[in-house]
């Protein structure tokens, strides 16, 4: 189950879902009993790379051919001659193309549901509780040639309105907040 960068671990892999529930259940546990807690940080500076490890491999796979439709089609767009999805490396791409960019969209997807998975979990034990992370300006951008496309399921996680949300991206701060 190994990530291979700053998260250790495939964040969607149904062991470490259960992991991560029973953590965040213990940790309500004590939050909730704390008359000094008013919010949580589910992710203090997340980084993921689904292209790091095979576990996401079929989950890319889908993702592109939900884009693309087929594999003519993504090689007419993409000036590629891929003769099936299953050879579309989501590694070996070049930057500022458009299967690079499609590769830090399925990333920052990635990101975006372990973020709305960790809200989740804190929900469930305290539904009035609001939620927050820190991430890096790469997590907004992550890569520059696309600046901020996947940013809005990761806003949509924490409610970010629109105007935070732009001020964050066009800013040099690190910080991006919300409240659910």
């Amino acid at each position: 189950m190994l990530y291979g960068e700053y998260l250790k671990f495939n964040t969607a892999h149904p062991e470490v879902k259960k992991i991560l529930h029973e953590y965040v259940a213990a940790t309500m546990n004590i939050v909730n009993k704390s008359k000094v807690v008013d919010s949580v940080c589910v992710a203090n500076e997340p980084c993921t790379y689904a292209y790091n490890t095979q576990y996401y491999k079929p989950m890319w796979y889908e993702y592109i051919k939900n884009i693309y439709g087929d594999i003519e089609n993504l090689n007419r767009i993409c000036g590629t001659d891929y003769e099936k999805f299953e050879d579309v490396d989501m590694k070996s791409q070049s930057e500022f193309t458009v299967l690079y960019k499609n590769v830090m969209e399925f990333n920052a997807g990635v990101l975006a549901d372990y973020l709305g998975t960790l809200c989740g979990y804190v929900k469930e034990f305290n539904p009035d509780m609001p939620t927050h992370a820190k991430l890096l300006p790469i997590t907004l951008d992550y890569g520059r040639a696309y600046k901020g496309r996947k940013l809005r399921k990761t806003c949509a996680v924490f409610r970010l309105q629109r105007q935070r949300r732009e001020h964050r991206i066009q800013s040099s701060e690190a910080v991006a907040f919300g409240k659910a």
